[in-house]
């Protein structure tokens, strides 16, 4: 398997938040069941486990768990309607599901990223395309692809070898528009 460090990716994309200033943070959860989503959320509470204030950092977490555009806006969408605008950031599980946050802010007239910032998740092609081009946690697509194809040619070759391997690659933050630093 080849995997890349959600864990190290999800902690990288709060402290970049933290980093900036937000305390106040909505985070669009992905499903329940997905281990790449449980293994961000995991790096949300290691992120909160290592700030020594962490009274003085709130995470909201969104009630529409996916990873599609629709699961970004009604998750804002729903908290907006029943909190208001109580975040000064937001970061999603993924790209597509913050390309529906953005959408869900300009609904609301909220602007990004003078009033609210956001960052996603797969620094998915699409990301620097966006209006504000999006600040993502990038996974390493290109490696990924090659690395699995090198362990299944090993495999293949060799017909002994036959010990799982579970390669993990690091994650980075890509740093664009749409998160604001607000200290």
């Amino acid at each position: 398997m080849v995997n890349v460090d959600n864990v190290t990716g999800g902690y990288l994309a709060m402290k970049y938040l933290y980093d900036h200033g937000h305390r106040d943070i909505l985070f669009i959860p992905g499903p329940e069941l997905s281990p790449a989503a449980q293994d961000r959320e995991k790096g949300i509470r290691k992120f909160l486990d290592k700030i020594s204030k962490k009274d003085e950092v709130k995470v909201y977490l969104g009630e529409h768990r996916g990873y599609n555009s629709e699961h970004g806006w009604v998750s804002v969408t729903q908290h907006l309607n029943k909190y208001g605008l109580n975040f000064t950031a937001i970061f999603a599980v993924n790209d597509w599901a913050a390309l529906g946050a953005i959408d869900a802010l300009k609904d609301y007239g909220i602007k990004v990223p003078d009033e609210v910032s956001i960052i996603g998740f797969d620094d998915a092609p699409f990301a620097q395309y966006t209006n504000p081009r999006l600040t993502t946690v990038m996974q390493p697509r290109w490696e990924m692809g090659t690395t699995a194809a090198q362990l299944l040619i090993e495999r293949i070759l060799d017909k002994h070898l036959r010990l799982p391997r579970n390669v993990i690659l690091p994650t980075k933050i890509i740093e664009r528009e749409s998160v604001k630093k607000i200290m």
